[in-house]
């Protein structure tokens, strides 16, 4: 039953002065979908297994990690959580910049700053597609899931 009329959830301690109490596993944010960090860890969890599978082919971050980045995009705008619909449009840059670190460092030739910024660059520049339509399909999702939201 709801207090202090108007349809509004109660907002206070409960008339009898105890606390509100949650449900067992009830978590904050509303309790549906991933919370920001698991969306995130999604991200880099998918992409670092393309990124490993790609690079163990000897291919650089190609095919597999480019398919993997972009299922991953798509399945954090989808499960995240309503209030937190930012996260899957603003990591997936963050995500591939740091992959492309990681996959620089791990086939540079000589481990100078120079060596490495410009296999970083380099990766950057050759994943702009599959970067720009992961994020761009991620932010589609946000998009319609905040036009259809309640």
């Amino acid at each position: 039953m709801l207090r202090g009329g108007g349809g509004q959830p109660p907002v206070g301690p409960e008339p009898s002065g105890r606390a509100p109490v949650r449900q067992p596993g009830a978590r904050a944010g509303g309790g549906r979908g991933l919370t920001p960090l698991l969306a995130v860890l999604l991200l880099v969890g998918v992409s670092a297994v393309g990124g490993a599978v790609d690079l163990a082919r000897g291919e650089g971050l190609d095919l597999v990690h480019g398919a993997a980045f972009v299922v991953a995009c798509l399945a954090a705008a989808v499960l995240v959580q309503r209030e937190h619909l930012a996260v899957p449009v603003f990591a997936p840059p963050l995500v591939y910049g740091g992959t492309a670190l990681v996959a620089a460092l791990a086939t540079a030739s000589a481990r100078t700053p120079t060596v490495i910024a410009y296999e970083v660059f380099i990766r950057l520049i050759l994943g702009a597609p599959v970067l720009l339509g992961g994020t761009a399909l991620a932010l589609l999702v946000v998009l319609f899931r905040r036009a259809t939201q309640r």
